[in-house]
């Protein structure tokens, strides 16, 4: 009888049936194991100089990821089950409301198409204003007025390493409390060839000395390579989560369970061994937890206890969320981990269909939104925030926003859907807070439609209302790479200015034309947009309009000194711009000119005789903004 009871309490735990809804705390045996990880190298950004930017992509796969189509069966029958809901169980919450929407303060361009997909958007900035933006399978860094200060690819940043498989999934964090930066990419994808690199900066300037790590994306030497992490830093710990999957296999047919690494960040900054603690076997009644999103800090870091999230990412409709907690810090020998089974108080939420972008009579375009997984979360006030894809009640792609209260003693879990006329996709969310204690968020989301181009837009949320979506940057044209379904980006980033309340910094998708001439392809890029709360005074001399410099192509790239370069760009709005050539240390090589640029297209073109050979930034100026375009001269 007791057999019988597990097993029907298991197929309503795991087939998204709702029990009451309060949390139901499991008793956990999941395994840990201490791991000392010595610094393997060092390196010095400003110091690499020759960079090929070597990027490996099988062009033959109908969709990139996927082995067979029975290896994807599973999430594409869940999306085959997606309709509009008649009784409208999954609302377009509360938008449009009196609250103000945010305030987009400057935008610029980020990393460029590098021939890689997807995207894979992420972003911090320090207090004194540093920024470092990662997409695969680059890592940029900016000042706040756009200038690239440094361009390297993730071959290169980890190139002492020794490690000769391709680098993806960057993510890369800022830590208020040391005023450093940790960034972390993956290296290979099969049980023999699988390593996390993580690197901590020796100090507040990412363009110099960074300690480099690896650990064994396959600990325990089984046939699994480890995939997708996610990044939270504490008081005292760096917060990692891998998904292992087995060889030969999707990430959607081949996963196996999902890992929790706990590691000392003090001995990393400093470049001693690292002191690390695996969780391993984490499962709720047997069934193992996917996708564990570790959750950051809102006004302040966490520690020493720190919680995670999780859902049923390949259900069509559940109201389940999975907290977990991790008591105390990994040198504690009485730590424990905890798992609750939370069901929401109101609303569900469920996999999303692939997003639409504009389409013609011959071609219809879509974009991946892949399931339905925790993509980012915060803590303030004894409340959790957190965001991920799902379906909104018209059966389009939208973006979950979850809250759960009380968290330390009766969580209680409401879930809010958001979507408009435009399709959401990769949300993520940080604390926009003017004082601590405040629940102010902004969410960014990746947008797209059947007439809008991707771009992305922010979302101000206070109190149980939402704004309406701003738009931060609007695509120029669709993205078709390489099949219908193109990827759209596994993720994108918004990070908050720790030391100016309610602003943030945010890296998202949009739509391209990159190359020129008969290589012209429609493709994708990043756009960095400094967003704040509309609550905030608008910073003197910054007037938030849309960007005005846009479909900036550079011909002939690469240039020789012998061949004059031309730049074209249309301009929505007629003002004085200044255009000046940076080398790849930020220093001005030189300064072309300062003139009135008219309402259209326009192009500017100038010599490259004076130039050495190697690679430049174009930049063009104006009070509002700036836009750059890198370019080669051999």
């Amino acid at each position: 009888m007791k057999g019988i009871l597990t097993k029907f309490l298991m197929f309503l735990i795991f087939a998204g049936i709702s029990l009451p809804s309060m949390a139901q705390t499991a008793v956990t045996e999941h395994q840990t194991k201490i791991i000392v990880t010595p610094r393997q190298a060092t390196v010095n950004l400003m110091q690499i100089k020759d960079d090929y930017f070597p990027k490996l992509q099988y062009m033959e796969m109908p969709r990139p990821g996927i082995v067979t189509e029975e290896d994807n069966a599973e999430m594409q029958a869940a999306k085959a089950r997606i309709h509009p809901d008649p009784d409208a169980t999954l609302p377009e919450y509360k938008q449009g409301s009196t609250l103000k929407s945010p305030v987009r303060v400057r935008d610029f361009e980020g990393n460029g198409y590098d021939g890689g997909v997807p995207d894979d958007n992420h972003i911090a900035i320090s207090d004194s204003g540093r920024i470092v933006s990662v997409m695969n399978s680059s890592l940029n860094i900016y000042d706040t007025m756009g200038n690239v200060v440094k361009t390297v690819s993730l071959d290169a940043f980890s190139q002492s390493l020794g490690l000769t498989e391709g680098k993806y999934d960057p993510k890369v964090l800022y830590d208020p409390d040391m005023d450093r930066f940790i960034a972390v990419c993956l290296a290979g994808q099969d049980d023999q060839h699988t390593f996390a690199i993580i690197a901590f900066s020796q100090t507040n300037n990412p363009t110099g000395k960074w300690n480099l790590y690896k650990i064994n994306g396959n600990p325990f030497k089984d046939t699994t390579w480890s995939d997708f992490p996610i990044i939270a830093v504490g008081k005292n710990e760096l917060f990692l989560t891998l998904n292992a999957v087995q060889d030969n296999k999707t990430w959607q047919a081949g996963f196996r369970q999902s890992y929790i690494w706990q590691i000392d960040k003090t001995s990393g900054y400093k470049g001693d061994s690292l002191l690390t603690k695996l969780h391993s076997g984490i499962a709720y009644n047997g069934v193992n937890i996917r996708n564990i999103c570790p959750v950051k800090g809102g006004s302040d870091l966490v520690g020493p206890q720190t919680y995670f999230i999780s859902d049923k990412d390949f259900s069509n409709k559940t109201d389940s969320i999975f907290l977990l907690n991790i008591s105390s810090t990994l040198s504690d020998p009485n730590s424990k981990l905890s798992i609750s089974l939370l069901h929401s108080i109101s609303g569900i939420y469920g996999i999303a269909p692939d997003a639409f972008q504009p389409t013609s009579t011959k071609v219809v375009r879509k974009l991946q939104t892949n399931d339905a997984r925790v993509l980012d979360a915060f803590i303030e006030n004894n409340t959790i925030q957190f965001v991920g894809n799902s379906v909104t009640a018209a059966g389009k792609a939208g973006a979950m926003h979850g809250i759960i209260t009380n968290v330390s003693s009766s969580p209680s879990v409401t879930l809010h859907i958001l979507g408009d006329t435009l399709e959401y996709g990769y949300p993520s969310i940080a604390y926009a807070g003017i004082k601590a204690g405040d629940d102010d968020a902004l969410i960014l989301v990746d947008h797209t439609s059947d007439t809008t181009y991707p771009g992305n837009s922010a979302i101000f949320y206070k109190s149980g209302s939402y704004s309406s979506a701003k738009r931060l940057f609007n695509g120029k044209t669709f993205t078709d790479i390489s099949a219908p379904v193109e990827r759209w980006g596994d993720y994108s980033e918004v990070q908050r200015k720790y030391n100016q309340p309610g602003k943030a910094w945010a890296a998202g998708y949009y739509g391209r034309i990159v190359g020129s001439g008969l290589n012209k392809l429609p493709g994708n890029a990043t756009r960095i947009s400094e967003i704040q709360s509309p609550f905030l005074p608008l910073p003197l001399g910054i007037n938030p309009v849309q960007a005005t410099i846009n479909n900036m192509s550079v011909y002939p790239d690469p240039a020789t000194v012998y061949t004059p370069l031309s730049v074209t760009f249309n301009n929505e709005l007629e003002q004085y711009y200044s255009f000046r050539i940076y080398d790849m240390q930020g220093k001005i090589v030189a300064d072309l000119l300062d003139d009135k640029v008219k309402e259209g297209k326009n192009m500017f073109t100038f010599s490259t005789y004076p130039l050495k050979p190697g690679v430049y930034t174009l930049s063009i100026k104006s009070d509002k903004e700036v836009v750059s375009k890198k370019f080669v001269v051999e």
